[in-house]
């Protein structure tokens, strides 16, 4: 167990947002190097120190080591029981907000529980700027197609998809949660899933799903730009089949949802942050926060 000073909720750490398209790859490879050397030291980054405490354990490990897509991942847990949350970014390479959200996110303070998270999932592609996992067949390349269904065999596929998989499967999570972006606005364009969150057609989740909806809105002043349900369509309900969160949810009986930013003229400073704010939402209505 690492123990520390008590902890500080309003901690002060500079976060390194690339400005421009083109220093995204620089930042996430820097970014994935500092977890990675957390993940290979017994001791807490500085910039979490203060976010110690005896109540608190962190474990920094590497996924898929000693194979070319090895990331790193994190796990935090409470002395006190709660919920699971396993959350990943960076599924897609194309998609950095979700990628650094997650990345930020790993260093939040919980009040109880567990929270486990892959920040860069697919890193090659996030240095790459590509969505693609690189040099893989067409029905492997992408990552978040890679997971299995009840309709198929309960194998995933790729070196990094089986070791995502199997790292739910052994920690069996309450929830999934995975940070995307996408082209345009749901409310303006059905066939975009940008700025919405994707979850399953029931009762429980929609009026979850209400609330974090809710409280991202309050920072958005255009209608056709706010955030909205997705994943609730005759043809199709909830997240995308072969995709992670959507394995766990029918193969694994966890709940899970998709966070969807809009890349589409905005900031990657205004998208990290309403996955944050959307996540800080979710973490203080069930407790962890």
């Amino acid at each position: 167990m690492i123990v520390g000073m008590q902890p500080k909720r309003n901690i002060s750490w500079k976060f390194p947002t690339p400005r421009k398209k083109q220093e995204i790859p620089k930042a996430i490879k820097e970014l994935f190097e500092k977890a990675k050397n957390d993940s290979q030291s017994r001791k807490p980054p500085s910039c979490r120190e203060n976010l110690l405490s005896g109540s608190l354990t962190y474990k920094f490990k590497i996924l898929a080591p000693q194979t070319p897509f090895a990331t790193p991942y994190t796990v935090v847990k409470s002395k006190v029981k709660g919920p699971k949350v396993l959350l990943v970014g960076g599924m897609h390479g194309n998609e950095p907000a979700g990628a650094l959200a997650a990345e930020k996110i790993r260093q939040w303070f919980i009040n109880k529980g567990t929270l486990i998270v892959i920040p860069f999932c697919n890193i090659q592609g996030l240095n790459q700027d590509s969505r693609w996992l690189p040099k893989m067949k067409e029905e492997e390349r992408d990552l978040n197609r890679n997971f299995p269904t009840l309709s198929r065999s309960l194998e995933a596929k790729t070196e990094i998809g089986k070791a995502i998989w199997k790292l739910v499967q052994k920690e069996s999570p309450d929830w999934v949660i995975d940070l995307h972006e996408g082209g345009g606005w749901h409310r303006q364009n059905k066939r975009s899933v940008g700025s919405s969150i994707i979850h399953m057609q029931n009762k429980s989740s929609y009026d979850l799903v209400d609330q974090l909806l809710g409280r991202v809105n309050q920072t958005i002043k255009e209608e056709d730009k706010k955030f909205t349900h997705s994943g609730q369509s005759r043809k199709s309900s909830g997240p995308i089949r072969k995709g992670l969160v959507r394995a766990a949810i029918d193969c694994l009986n966890t709940r899970g949802f998709v966070v969807e930013s809009t890349i589409a003229n905005q900031s990657l400073d205004l998208r990290i942050q309403q996955h944050e704010i959307i996540m800080r939402c979710f973490f203080q209505k069930i407790g962890m926060l």
